[in-house]
């Protein structure tokens, strides 16, 4: 059975924010850290306007804070991934996988 993957961008956002973790996951380490793991150039707005759909689907939650990092400007928003969302991200990989599986395997049915 076909599953709707959600959008490249937001599976890569989740999976960066995991990895960056609720204290370090803001637009910026974000943008960078897709870039660095996934030879992606993505951009901050890009990745703000993404943040704010998985926020409103309940995948991930942000909270403001004062940023010590003068270049970042401030208040920065971190993000946190919620439960809803590694799910997501881990639904998807499976369906990438059994896609995977059936292209190899000559089985697309």
């Amino acid at each position: 059975m076909t599953t709707s993957l959600p959008p490249e961008i937001e599976l890569l956002v989740m999976m960066s924010a995991a990895r960056l973790g609720p204290d370090g996951a803001h637009a910026r380490t974000i943008v960078e850290d897709i870039g660095q793991r996934h030879g992606r150039r993505v951009e901050t707005a890009d990745v703000i306007g993404t943040i704010e759909v998985l926020e409103e689907r309940g995948f991930v939650s942000t909270r403001v804070v004062e940023s010590a990092d003068e270049s970042l400007g401030d208040p920065i928003r971190l993000v946190t991934v919620e439960p809803e969302g590694a799910a997501a991200v881990e639904a998807a990989t499976w369906e990438i996988r059994a896609r995977l599986d059936a292209l190899v395997l000559g089985d697309e049915g």
